[in-house]
């Protein structure tokens, strides 16, 4: 059975549904050199300086297009030599890889696919982002590869398009980190942003620039053809400067067989000028069908048949695309089927320009046909580039909507959802209903709480205008914030969000399961052990029946809790486990949910006295949680562990410094409950640790003894209650007090 057969396996028996997968179509063009079809001559003294240098760290290749970046590289990429030597992996980047999570995701799958034994890290969510601590993913990936003997070389093209000081950090950490096991081979337009000076300083970096690209005369005539005489071929070159991208254009011009080279003597433009000049000629030759083609489908990044049908309202586009084979200088095959191409990136500018100023009024209605194509094929972020390209917000809404709104947290993860976000205007986002919600949802689950509440106040603010749709999403998410602020103290708030679960209707699963885990955690949060049970079972029935395995995730992470409360510790125990194998079977080596889960796990073990498995589990899991958040009681649970962990192996100081690093995030957080624990917590273990005298004062100051009075449950202090208890009782102990 093949690793993917086993993961779909795994997922299914755990949660009782089928995984979601990465859609195949997401990845053309992404991880393989584009195919080369055109007459090409291999550069044999370039590729034997690259793999000469091959034992640095780093090649750096930066040209203006169309000097042939990306042929050196797949021509490099597939050079027996080089592939004898190490392996090769490539992913082509554009502009929405600038996402951070994004960009590690696919540079994972690309490694993975040059052979190297990832184990965990080669799981990736169908959304391809990695949502919590990307530092500790690049670690894990470079530790990958240096388990194996094999050099892998990879390959970043089109690295200007990213743009991004977050992928710049993980690229810095790959070269500084990733030791003589890997050579990164960087092609860009300019001069790549992140840092290498140290590299550069150590020899570690080999340059080529568009000089080393220039084509020699000799070059040229294999590009030109041998009928060309010797007179006209140095014309075209120096007219040429040696510019790959124009010699390729002048070979197409000179092949429709109505000029001779002669007439590029006369020629007297720079080489751009002549690129422009080829590129209209080579264009007008082409039947009127084949130019509209062309021109309807430029403002595609890629394009396959059924694409360009859509957009051009047709059913002939693959037939079109088979009559432009002779073009592969200008289109660009992706996949080995022919199914997939791109325009070369000066010819794709050349008829943008064009269709702007011949048939400007159409460009809008193209890129909503391509918008709405896009989103039923669960490309979801390039829709809405184009919604929004067309000047039409109201689609780019209505396509965020009818992929789920604020439920693409769950499905897509959070890197995910704050891209579709950012695509948007600021005022769009603080307007629009769907938008509004994804915003509070994800500023909540970052802690942010205050722009959390105001953007759940704004969404209010209109619900009176709203469909019985978005009042559903308005009750989810607003009991979801509430839950993440821990804002559950009021009297009535488990009463509230039982009514909130009855309004729902039999077959809202999704809103069901999410609300009856907040349920749930309010329940935990005040005490009611027989209601967090009752409800925890509901939410996970009904997450199964959303088909949601990062939610079975999150409810199976609720159930454990409620178990946990109600003294079930080894039903806690397997729930725990569970949940965190789904989490790093489905989701792969980080996740803010493989964060939370891990704290819970690492509580079962300190209770098993698995100390140092506990001690090395929390460490990694609340360094998740401190880049996307929990809620409160997660915290509580994690730094428990770890402050009582840290006092066993390196005493008070240690100790003491957690609870810091505990009071700190409670202070930004605005989590009273956890600030009490933590003052509680700390006069425990002053006790526990001699210095009574400096217990005593801190319990007088902090009033402890009337915390412990309160009685009957649920009531929202009882763990703050619960844990004074036990601190006074270590003061009294301390002091040989009996009572």
């Amino acid at each position: 059975m093949s690793k993917n057969a086993r993961h779909q396996e795994f997922i299914e028996k755990a949660t009782g549904f089928k995984a979601e997968v990465v859609l195949d179509r997401l990845l053309v063009g992404k991880l393989s050199p584009p195919k080369q079809h055109v007459k090409l001559i291999l550069r044999s003294h370039l590729i034997q300086h690259l793999d000469l240098h091959l034992e640095r760290r780093l090649t750096i290749l930066v040209s203006p297009p169309g000097f042939g970046k990306t042929t050196l590289f797949t021509q490099w990429f597939n050079h027996p030599a080089t592939r004898s030597e190490a392996l090769t992996c490539w992913l082509s980047l554009d502009e929405e890889d600038g996402e951070p999570g994004r960009f590690l995701a696919y540079l994972i799958l690309a490694i993975g696919k040059a052979g190297i034994d990832l184990g965990k890290l080669g799981i990736v969510v169908s959304n391809l982002s990695i949502d919590a601590n990307l530092s500790r993913v690049v670690l894990e990936l470079i530790s990958a590869i240096e388990r194996q003997p094999n050099k892998i070389l990879i390959f970043l093209d089109d690295y200007h398009r990213v743009r991004s000081p977050a992928a710049d950090d993980i690229v810095e950490m790959l070269i500084e980190k990733g030791g003589d096991r890997m050579h990164l081979a960087v092609s860009a337009r300019q001069r790549p942003s992140f840092k290498v000076s140290v590299s550069n300083a150590r020899g570690q970096v080999s340059y080529l620039d568009a000089a080393d690209l220039v084509m020699s005369e000799a070059e040229a005539r294999t590009i030109l053809g041998s009928e060309v005489s010797q007179a006209d071929l140095a014309i075209v070159h120096a007219r040429t400067e040696g510019w790959a991208v124009a010699l390729q254009l002048a070979r197409l011009w000179l092949d429709r067989g109505k000029r001779g080279s002669d007439q590029l003597r006369d020629f007297s433009g720079q080489s751009a000028e002549m690129a422009e000049y080829l590129i209209e000629q080579v264009v007008n030759d082409l039947p009127e069908q084949l130019r509209q083609f062309m021109l309807e489908t430029a403002i595609l990044e890629r394009l396959n048949p059924g694409l360009a049908n859509a957009v051009r309202l047709q059913d002939d586009s693959e037939q079109l695309l088979q009559k432009l084979a002779h073009f592969n200088a200008l289109l660009v095959p992706l996949d080995g089927s022919g199914g997939w191409y791109r325009y070369h990136k000066i010819f794709a500018e050349f008829l943008m320009q064009r269709l702007h100023r011949t048939s400007s009024s159409v460009v809008p209605d193209l890129h909503r046909r391509a918008a709405r194509w896009l989103a039923v094929h669960d490309d979801l972020i390039l829709a809405i580039n184009h919604a929004l390209a067309a000047g039409d917000q109201l689609l780019a809404v209505q396509l965020v909507c009818d992929a789920g709104g604020w439920t693409l947290l769950l499905s897509h993860g959070i890197g995910y959802s704050r891209s579709l976000l950012r695509k948007f205007p600021a005022l769009a986002v603080r307007s629009v209903p769907v938008l509004q919600l994804m915003q509070a949802y994800i500023d909540a689950k970052f802690g942010l709480h205050e722009k959390a509440a105001e953007m759940l106040r704004l969404a209010i603010a209109s619900k009176a205008d709203f469909s019985p749709a978005q009042l559903r999403d308005l009750l989810t998410v607003s009991a979801v914030v509430r839950c993440y602020l821990d804002d559950m103290q009021t009297p009535d708030f488990l009463a509230q969000t039982e009514r909130a679960l009855a309004s729902l209707g039999p077959r809202d699963h999704l809103e069901r399961a999410v609300i009856g885990s907040v349920l749930v955690t309010g329940a935990l949060a005040l005490g009611d052990a027989a209601l967090a049970t009752r409800a925890s079972v509901i939410a996970v029935r009904e997450m199964q029946e959303a088909h949601s395995t990062r939610g079975v995730s999150y409810m199976m992470l609720v159930r454990g809790s409620s178990c946990m409360l109600s003294g079930q510790l080894l039903d806690a125990k397997r729930l725990f486990n569970g949940a965190l194998a789904v989490a790093e079977e489905y989701q792969g080596a980080e996740s803010s949910l493989k964060g939370m889960i891990g704290c819970f796990v690492a509580q079962s073990l300190y209770l098993d006295n698995r100390l140092d498995d506990a001690y090395g589990l929390i460490e990694r899991s609340l360094e998740s949680l401190l880049t996307i958040g929990g809620w409160a009681d997660v915290y509580a649970a994690a730094y428990e562990i770890q402050m009582r962990l840290a006092l066993r192996r390196y005493g008070l100081d240690a100790a003491m410094g957690v609870l810091e690093q505990a009071a700190r995030l409670a202070a930004v957080r605005n989590f009273p409950r956890l600030a009490g624990l933590v003052s509680v917590w700390r006069i425990e273990i002053l006790a526990a640790t001699g210095q009574v005298a400096e217990a005593r004062r801190e319990a007088g100051v902090a009033d402890m003894e009337s915390l412990t009075r309160e009685r009957g449950l649920p009531h929202f202090s009882w763990r703050v209650q619960t844990a004074a208890v036990m601190a006074l009782a270590e003061i009294h102990f301390a002091i040989g007090a009996t009572t």
